[in-house]
Formats: C-alpha cells, structure tokens, sequence
C-alpha cells in the first residue's frame, strides 16, 4: 500500500472518529474551563477574539488568535480535532495551495484556476 494511500486511510480514520464524538448530557457541568481552555483562556489579548463555545461540547470561552496576511494556517485545514484557537483574521482565508493567510479574493482565483 503506498504512503499515500495509507495517510489518507488514516484521515478518514480521524475525521470518522471526530464526527463519532457525542456530548453527554450534563457534560459541562463536570467541566472545569481555566483547566480546558488552558492557555486560551480569557482574557482576549488585542489579536485574539471571544470564541464563546472554544472548548469541546461548546463548555467554555477561548480565546482564538487572529492570523495576519502570510501567516501559516496549515493547522486550521484539519478536520476534525478540538475546536480551533487561531484562524485567519476578517477578510482573509487559508490557502490550501499556499498554507498561509491570504486575502479572500486570492483564494477565489486559487480556486478558480484549480478549476481549469
């Protein structure tokens, strides 16, 4: 079986067991949020904005990092995992030619030429 193959085997895997993952009712209230949002939690720094449901099952409030244009984003392409504590900032989006913040209009003609 080639590499290939194998690792995405192994995403599918992830992203199976990801949407598999179900909270339990009553579930936040046996959370402890300084202990879950860890060194996400608020306050906000001024690059930072409010997740008000950051952590698993939607418990507590995070703090999500704003990535500026150039910043590598590969991390926010995943799927499945915890919730995320960096995306890119307003007006820009994650390339996944690049792996990096770029702005909207970028993107769209990444895609566009993905297209072709």
């Amino acid at each position: 079986m080639s590499v290939t193959l194998r690792l995405a085997v192994f995403a599918l895997c992830v992203a199976i067991a990801a949407c598999a993952i179900r909270c339990p009712e009553d579930f936040c209230s046996t959370v402890d949020c300084v202990v879950a949002a860890g060194e996400n939690a608020p306050p906000c720094t001024a690059n930072q904005r409010l997740n008000e449901h950051g952590t698993w099952c939607g418990c507590c409030r995070t703090c999500v990092t704003q990535l500026e244009e150039g910043s590598d984003c590969g991390i926010t392409l995943m799927i499945g995992g915890p919730p995320p504590v960096v995306e890119c900032s307003t007006g820009l989006v994650c390339s996944r030619d690049t792996r990096t913040c770029v702005p909207e209009s970028v993107a769209e003609e990444e895609e566009a030429e993905d297209a072709e």
